[in-house]
């Protein structure tokens, strides 16, 4: 999966035009406005009566500003409302017209990707926000300090702003901006690989936007749980939580919401497949973004239409769409949007054969990916290069590629192991969460019926005093309302039964989908064994202990002889089931509990803890004629299989690390290649490394 980047989403009235046009006559107004249920007039309105504040005390020179940059903000013509509220805010009288042109001046900018005079305009709305003791621009100003720092890419700084806002927002009650700050933070945790905390934080602002009804726009969470959804590779999750937020947008009349969730949903298209339907969604979301001059918006759908097209093969119309997200990219100085660009501009220009300025501009496209740290990209990239080269026969280069493509693979894979475990243990946890609620709830309710009836009993007591047939009545119509309730706590508890079943047959599937997700973390997909990276980390501990304990451990590495004609004689296919083979003989010859495992290509890496240089050598030769003498044929067909292996022991090559170790028996390996192959060497020392020629 290919992720790409979403511009965060903020709560600006006037960013929606209908609100924008209302909220201007509103502000004329002479008397309260007329009541409305629905979100727009809702949203007008409240923003009206906060301009008509602002403005009935000055009819002069900020009114007419605040009017004129409202009317260009509402036909997005954002230059012309930059200058405008320039004007207004030249015209203030009074700290609150200050701070109300400062926060649209900063918003604007952002939109324009001016971001170091939004930076500027936003310190300048915070000081004066603490000055006067408004927590809301302040939680306001703060908070787009942090969405600028998340644009750039400075993720630490970004959670920091946004941390800050969520803290005054709580401190002053703002539920709104409160939810605004938690949607923020979500996004910056998700860019950070926090996915569990991530979620917790959009799950909660999906909550206080609930509460607070319509017009307080839910489409923001969903859309961003959609992208969690889909970082984890759950596209039909994903899918649904999209396809609500734009459902929202729609609802709010929200142009800006609505095309950020319809760029979204065409990242996830393509990354199905389904590239028309993309480039439509892509297409509609940079017309929306194009009026409302959005940069970074029509930049990201630009490469979303572009990916599409390139899978399209309409080369000229892919094109196109990447010269002007490159042209985007360099104007706001993005390194994410300028390395998705080159990597397209590369697959467009392989795919019509122009091989030499593909390379180029994969080469580009790698610098961008790596400062942008965008490791799906940089994964399809490393991939690109290698079918590259190898088309050009360029064997010794495209392997590099391919090993940094399957060491970066190993990464990815774990993290999304990560990733999806993180989310399963947030979903359990708020399951849980809920069911002590509901525990609580059941606790409270059998607390009052208790009370009720110890209630109960004292009337009785009073009313037998005062006239029996009056307590025989109140007795009788009390034992039928507790029967009744006994009868309610008595199916509550069968509920809680059937869901404390749910929840233990729950546990079980998350426990063997754990299971399975370490197992495919850890163990090479081809062969069976541990993958290089479970197996390093357990010659690691055994290094670190036995060194402590000048105990002895050797290391072997092991390499098929002339693999590379089998495959390009036979086919890859054979040559898989070569390796197959060969690391079935290698797991029935080596002893249980020592760790083996798959180095890379054909190259294996075992480690004997306890074994000396010599001792290790007979192992070794052992491994070799078993190799020599199963693989002789294979399937009917002779294959003359042999094995090259070098051998290096702590003890007498003094290495000071692991990776000295290897290096040791890499040395000794190459001796054995050099040797003739199909024999055992012994590296005596750690230094005096050479390669062969």
């Amino acid at each position: 999966m290919i992720a790409a980047p979403r511009r965060d989403l903020h709560l600006n009235p006037l960013a929606r035009p209908l609100p924008i046009l209302l909220a201007a006559l509103l502000a004329l107004l002479p008397s309260s406005p007329p009541r409305a249920a629905d979100s727009v007039w809702r949203s007008a309105i409240e923003h009206g009566l906060e301009l008509r504040r602002l403005v009935l005390a000055d009819h002069g020179a900020f009114a007419l500003q605040v009017a004129a940059a409202i009317a260009f903000s509402a036909s997005h013509s954002n230059d012309a409302a930059h200058a405008h509220w320039r004007a207004a805010l030249a015209a203030a009288r009074d700290p609150g017209q200050r701070m109300y042109a400062l926060q649209m001046l900063t918003e604007n900018r952002t939109v324009a990707g001016d971001y170091d005079t939004a930076i500027e305009l936003a310190g300048q709305l915070a000081s004066l926000a603490r000055e006067q003791s408004q927590s809301g621009y302040l939680a306001r100003a703060v908070g787009q300090l942090g969405r600028i720092a998340r644009r750039r890419g400075e993720l630490q700084d970004a959670l920091a702003y946004q941390q800050e806002s969520l803290r005054i927002a709580r401190a002053a009650g703002r539920m709104s901006d409160e939810a605004l700050a938690l949607v923020n933070i979500g996004t910056v945790l998700r860019d950070m690989g926090r996915f569990s905390e991530a979620m917790d934080h959009q799950l909660q602002a999906l909550e206080i936007r609930k509460q607070l009804g319509r017009g307080s726009r839910v489409d923001v969470p969903y859309r961003n749980i959609g992208l969690l959804y889909r970082e984890i590779e759950d596209p039909q999750s994903a899918r649904e939580y999209l396809e609500r937020a734009i459902e929202a947008a729609r609802i709010e009349y929200d142009p800006s919401a609505l095309s950020s969730a319809l760029g979204s949903y065409a990242t996830l298209l393509n990354d199905l497949g389904e590239a028309t339907l993309a480039l439509d969604t892509a297409r509609q979301a940079m017309a929306i973004d194009a009026r409302l001059g959005d940069k970074q918006g029509v930049a990201l759908e630009r490469l979303e239409a572009a990916r599409a097209l390139v899978t399209l093969k309409r080369w000229s119309e892919a094109a196109g769409e990447i010269e002007a997200a490159v042209q985007l990219g360099e104007q706001m100085r993005q390194s994410d949007v300028l390395g998705r660009a080159l990597l397209y501009r590369g697959d467009l220009l392989a795919g019509q054969q122009q091989f030499a300025a593909a390379e180029q501009a994969y080469l580009r496209s790698l610098q961008y990916l790596t400062r942008a740290q965008l490791k799906p990209q940089l994964h399809a990239a490393y991939r690109a290069m290698e079918v590259l080269l190898e088309t050009r026969g360029e064997v010794q280069e495209a392997l590099r590629y391919a090993r940094q493509r399957a060491t970066l693979r190993e990464e990815l894979l774990g993290l999304t192991a990560t990733r999806r475990l993180a989310v399963l243990e947030l979903k359990q946890e708020r399951e849980r969460s809920e069911r002590q609620v509901e525990m609580l709830r059941l606790d409270n309710s059998l607390k009052e019926l208790n009370l009720r009836t110890e209630a109960l009993r004292r009337r009785i007591g009073i009313g037998f005093i005062v006239t029996l047939f009056a307590v025989l009545g109140v007795v009788f119509w009390r034992l039928r309302d507790a029967r009744r309730a006994a009868r309610q706590l008595a199916a509550k508890n069968a509920e809680i039964s059937a869901q404390d079943q749910a929840l233990r047959a729950a546990n079980a599937r998350l426990t063997t989908q754990a299971e399975e997700l370490f197992r495919a973390a850890t163990t090479d997909p081809l062969t069976g064994l541990s993958n290089r990276g479970r197996v390093m980390q357990q010659m690691i501990d055994l290094f670190d202990r036995l060194r402590s304990e000048d105990g002895r451990l050797s290391l072997l590495l092991l390499d098929l002889d002339r693999f590379k004609p089998i495959n390009d004689s036979m086919g890859h296919q054979f040559g898989d089931r070569v390796l197959i083979a060969a690391a079935q003989v290698l797991r029935e010859e080596m002893r249980d509990g020592d760790p083996l495992g798959r180095y890379g290509g054909e190259e294996f890496i075992a480690a004997l803890p306890g074994a000396s240089a010599d001792e290790a050598s007979a192992t070794a030769e052992r491994l070799r004629l078993a190799l020599q003498q199963r693989l002789g044929k294979l399937e009917g067909q002779p294959i003359e299989l042999t094995a090259s292996i070098g051998i290096a022991e702590l003890r007498e090559t003094r290495a000071p690390s692991l990776s000295a170790l290897i290096a040791a028996a890499d040395d000794a390996l190459y001796r054995a290649k050099d040797l003739g192959r199909n024999r055992v060497e012994i590296a005596r020392t750690a230094s005096d490394r050479r390669k062969p020629g």
